[in-house]
């Protein structure tokens, strides 16, 4: 387990170091109903190059099912070795209002919009990615070693110079499963639980585990780094990279649903997530996460 360096924080409730249970915390503080199951989707899977748009800027209740979404489940992972990443198909900077190439998981959780080039994420109220919950995830398939970074703000939509209010309210990058069944990811965000905080998440059949130690503000640059098994979390704002979670997931397949994500995990609409970009790159080793 890594803990950001610059922190005196962490917010891991298990005593053996390797993450808290979701549920005793963050899933608890805001009072949401959030028991929904991964989606069963069983439609057939997307190339990495190809993945169609799905967008949306619906809302809905909070109470819609995972079942319900118009996601397609992808996990196209073989014994082949898998395809190496084309930077040129799988970068964006947002400059598409109908963000092509984009598959949406769970579109009715959250307005997503594309404006003076950033997408925009404003989730509905209770969502959240903890346990078996989701929420909206905009993917593309990456298979392979990897690097994703983001650059996310999140803000107060009641005051926009200013972080969102305390209630689990994030914004950053995902790595996903798309096999199906219980929800297996990792995950970096910016955001606000009690404080601005990064959290980093890693979730197995379904049981999260976590940690928030604080940021001295909710927005700047958030990557996962795979290489292998491992999935290294970094932060920065304007400086170098910074370690803040390591998990080892060898129970995770070749080919991931990567890319922004977004969660309000409370009962007021006070979040806005805007990502300037998404830049992929393939690594050959661990000491080119932090380059």
């Amino acid at each position: 387990m890594f803990v950001l360096s610059a922190c005196g924080r962490d917010r891991d409730a298990a005593d053996d170091g390797t993450g808290g249970s979701g549920s005793s915390s963050e899933g608890g503080t805001s009072g949401a109903s959030v028991t929904s199951s991964a989606s069963a989707t069983t439609a057939t899977s997307a190339t990495m190059t190809s993945a169609s748009s799905t967008t949306a800027s619906t809302t809905a209740s909070t109470t819609a099912s995972d079942s319900e979404t118009t996601d397609t489940p992808a996990d196209s992972s073989s014994g082949d070795p898998p395809e190496p990443i084309d930077p040129d198909a799988l970068d964006d900077s947002f400059d598409d209002p109908q963000l092509p190439g984009w598959t949406v998981f769970r579109p009715e959780a959250a307005t997503a919009t594309v404006t003076g080039g950033q997408l925009r994420l404003e989730p509905v109220a209770n969502t959240v990615w903890l346990d078996g919950a989701t929420s909206i995830l905009l993917w593309k398939e990456v298979a392979g070693d990897f690097k994703v970074t983001v650059a996310v703000q999140s803000r107060d939509l009641d005051a926009p110079s200013q972080p969102p209010p305390a209630g689990y309210r994030f914004g950053g990058v995902m790595a996903r499963s798309g096999a199906g069944g219980p929800e297996n990811y990792v995950f970096v965000v910016l955001g606000t639980d009690t404080d601005p905080s990064v959290e980093s998440k890693s979730t197995t059949n379904s049981g999260s585990t976590y940690q928030g130690p604080p940021w001295p503000s909710a927005s700047g640059e958030v990557r996962i780094c795979r290489v292998g098994s491992t999935f290294e979390m970094y932060v920065r704002d304007g400086g170098a990279w910074m370690l803040t979670n390591s998990f080892e997931r060898p129970d995770l397949p070749q080919t991931l649903q990567v890319g922004p994500i977004a969660y309000n995990n409370a009962p007021d609409l006070r979040l806005r997530a805007s990502f300037d970009g998404v830049d992929f790159e393939p690594v050959a080793s661990q000491a080119e996460c932090a380059q």
